[in-house]
């Protein structure tokens, strides 16, 4: 781009060198927007800098999540206040959402919000007399909103500055879609941890284990108490089709053989008892339940079963 001189290109290429820093080496999300938050104070040298979250002109009230101000005034995360959806922040919010510009206001501008906004109207919050803000539209999630407060005086934001704000909102936008992503998939990894070792204790406790087999390879997944159900260490043995019939009792062998060939001749589940031979020596009886799954060319590819201990009778 082509600077007026060059104190403008010192100022926007510190500024944007200094942000990409943060943006690139933070990895937790709230540590990155609060350091975010802090540097661009500093970078513009305002009174004020927040990030609003979600960006919603049908809330009764918004808070700000993350902020940073200069001692003098403290906001409303600091003053620990929910701000009112009044006409005028409606107004404001949809105002934000129709373009994909910063929004600029004077004191002129801003005055009327001092009226319906109690928190202005009595002095608990300074309110402020240049503002600049954008809507920003990570790819999950609402929107959010980035925004810079003057409060001692009425600020002419100039060209340098406005091409800055809006390049780090855009890298921001960025940032906060990656990080935002990388939360979700790592919150969904921790539910499906939870979910998993859940489901290991109920099996543990009840003594049922499960294979899930490919058609097609004959590969097999084992739960861990399936190993125990057959005498074996979870995870010491490949979890085949062949080391599971090699642990079918002799006596049971064909008719375990049959069930699953009937199974998959007329598409339908299997319910038989069998003993297995444990590694330790031991002769189980289990009940086993059979699932098989079929393609939409209507040919099988997939068969899940359960096992369950059942009671002895020799």
């Amino acid at each position: 781009m082509d600077f007026v001189n060059h104190k403008d290109e010192e100022f926007y290429n510190r500024g944007l060198s200094t942000m990409l820093n943060v943006l690139n080496q933070i990895d937790d999300l709230d540590t990155l927007i609060e350091t975010f938050a802090q540097t661009a104070l500093q970078i513009f040298d305002c009174d004020r800098v927040f990030l609003l979250h979600p960006l919603d002109p049908k809330s009764d009230t918004f808070t700000i999540p993350v902020e940073a101000t200069k001692p003098t005034f403290p906001g409303a995360f600091q003053a620990g206040v929910k701000m009112p959806m009044t006409a005028e922040q409606i107004a404001l919010f949809s105002m934000l959402l129709s373009t994909d510009e910063a929004i600029i206001l004077g004191q002129k501008q801003l005055e009327p919000v001092r009226h319906e906004t109690p928190v202005f109207r009595d002095n608990v919050i300074a309110l402020p007399k240049s503002a600049i803000l954008r809507a920003l539209y990570p790819r999950i999630g609402a929107p959010w909103a980035f925004g810079l407060h003057q409060c001692d005086r009425e600020r002419m934001w100039t060209g340098i500055e406005q091409k800055l704000f809006h390049d780090l909102s855009k890298r921001l936008a960025e940032t906060l879609s990656n990080r935002l992503l990388l939360r979700q998939l790592q919150e969904r990894e921790e539910h499906l941890r939870k979910s998993e070792e859940r489901l290991r204790i109920s099996q543990e406790i009840a003594h049922v284990g499960t294979w899930d087999m490919d058609i097609a390879t004959r590969d097999m997944v084992w739960s861990d108490e399936l190993y125990r159900l057959m005498g074996v260490p979870p995870r010491t043995k490949p979890p085949t089709y062949e080391n599971f019939m090699a642990h079918v009792h002799p006596d049971d062998l064909e008719k375990v053989l049959d069930a699953l060939d009937a199974s998959f001749e007329r598409g339908e589940p299997f319910d038989i008892q069998h003993k297995v031979q444990r590694d330790d020596g031991i002769i189980g009886l289990v009940r086993e339940i059979g699932r098989l799954y079929l393609g939409a060319d209507g040919k099988p590819y997939r068969m899940i079963s359960v096992v369950q201990a059942v009671p002895s009778p020799w």
